[in-house]
């Protein structure tokens, strides 16, 4: 039997603790981070058999199953008894107290996630005292939160209260953490074994610009070339839709272009051949800048000429005194637009097939194959061949030429970023890479963190 003032160590585990438990005759109070079904078990049995007064104590955080401190089944167990067993919640309980009648005991819980419960303890875990301690611990219990115990001053600890909180708080808070747990059920803690693993704070992005550079297309002028038999072989075999100059100096892919290299810049830094740094938390605001410019870039380019966007304040839209500023003096080289380029270049060889079908009445009557009714017109006098020729050059440029649309020239637009995790050769192995490194951390503002990597523990489950 414990004298008053006996405080002695104990080796406490599974076994033993319920051993305690089953002793009791009039009370049990108990807080612990979380519970087995065996404790969960005997303290039912113990109210409902043998009437004694409990109180428990729990820890509401799903982490308190998953770092192994009880079993989810328990949790469940708990909350379904609650008013019988008086249940209580307490935030980060991680010291165990069991009082059973007059003696009180404390001890350390083992965390399964981070080790096993030792078979043979060489060491005490806890430690167990008599009536006057255990008198002690309960006028600390049960004080009020406003009148915590006083303390010497000579010791460095500052007096503390268990906050109470009502049934219906408890089981409520119980539940919560049940449906977690269900959403993301825990592992088993006794099969997880601890490793090292790090997260790559930035990753290696390449990224590609495709389908805004103007294929140097050519046009067969065969169709138009063989309503003219005699004249054939001096003809122009094909047309060229734009100059090499022209190509270069499209307005729409020029603005798009800078406007890519800004975002780049904006979220990414630059090593060399290897490509660009980017920060993992930024790649989905850099990916929905570059799809916005990309939007705004194809709804312009796609319009007719003449045609005015929802957007008047585009940046791909001439706007009156911002020319030059962005291309330099236009009196020396006008940047176009798609449109404007097409629309150039089809009037040009609208104008050409015109010149060649002069004085040529057996090839303008092969032009009209398929414009029977507007021949018979200008045959009879009802309409004048001027007048219809434009529209009918226009189809045959269109159908038979298939002369391009804007969109056309176009291959499919996009913009492809590839991301790569920054491999542990380029990191510690290649000079180049670490070089580009130093020289940007040098260049770096002093709050920025070039840190790469992040290292922590975590579990891997064994098999």
């Amino acid at each position: 039997m414990d004298s008053p003032h006996d405080l002695r160590f104990v080796k406490v585990d599974q076994e033993t603790l319920i051993e305690f438990l089953k002793n009791a005759k009039k009370r049990i109070l108990i807080a612990k981070a979380g519970y087995t079904c065996d404790e969960v078990k005997t303290l039912i049995e113990q109210v409902e058999k043998k009437g004694i007064e409990c109180k428990v104590y729990l820890d509401p955080s799903e982490n308190a199953v998953r770092w192994g401190f009880g079993e989810e089944q328990a949790l469940k167990d708990l909350n379904i008894k609650a008013g019988l067993i008086n249940l209580q919640t307490a935030d980060r309980i991680r010291m165990s107290i069991v009082i059973v009648d007059d003696r009180a005991l404390i001890y350390t819980p083992v965390a399964l996630s981070w080790e096993t419960e030792p078979k043979d303890l060489r060491f005490p875990n806890g430690f167990i005292g008599g009536p006057e301690f255990t008198d002690a611990l309960l006028e600390q219990i049960n004080a009020s939160e406003s009148k915590p115990t006083k303390m010497d001053k000579v010791i460095p600890f500052p007096g503390c209260t268990i906050p109470k909180k009502d049934a219906e708080t408890a089981t409520k808070e119980i539940s919560q953490t049940i449906e977690k747990l269900k959403k993301n059920p825990p592992v088993d803690p006794t099969r997880l074994r601890k490793i090292t693993v790090y997260r790559n704070n930035y990753k290696l992005l390449k990224y590609q610009v495709i389908g805004v550079k103007l294929k140097n297309k050519s046009i067969s002028l065969r169709p138009f070339n063989n309503l003219f038999p005699d004249l054939n072989d001096r003809l122009k075999a094909s047309w060229r839709a734009f100059t090499h100059e022209d190509m270069e100096n499209v307005r729409e892919v020029s603005i798009f272009l800078k406007e890519v290299a800004t975002i780049l810049g904006k979220y990414t830094l630059d090593v060399g051949r290897f490509g660009y740094l980017i920060k993992t938390e930024n790649k989905d605001k850099f990916e929905k800048e570059i799809e916005k410019e990309k939007e705004e870039f194809l709804v312009v380019l796609k319009l007719k000429p003449g045609e005015k966007p929802k957007n008047r304040n585009s940046k791909y839209i001439t706007q009156s005194g911002e020319q030059n500023s962005l291309f330099g003096d236009t009196s020396k080289k006008e940047n176009k637009s798609l449109g404007d380029l097409v629309e150039q270049s089809r009037t040009a060889l609208k104008e050409y097939m015109l010149k060649v079908l002069k004085d040529q009445p057996e090839a303008v009557k092969g032009l009209f194959a398929n414009e029977r009714t507007l021949l018979s017109m200008v045959e009879k006098g009802k309409a004048k061949l001027n007048d219809v020729l434009p529209g009918v050059l226009d189809t045959f440029i269109t159908h038979k030429l298939k002369f391009p649309e804007a969109g056309d020239l176009i291959d499919k637009m996009d913009v492809t970023m590839d991301y790569y995790d920054v491999s542990n050769e380029l990191l510690y192995k290649n000079t180049d890479f670490k070089g580009a490194l130093e020289e940007l951390k040098s260049s770096a503002d002093p709050k920025d963190d070039l840190k790469i990597r992040e290292f922590s523990d975590a579990f891997e489950h064994e098999g």
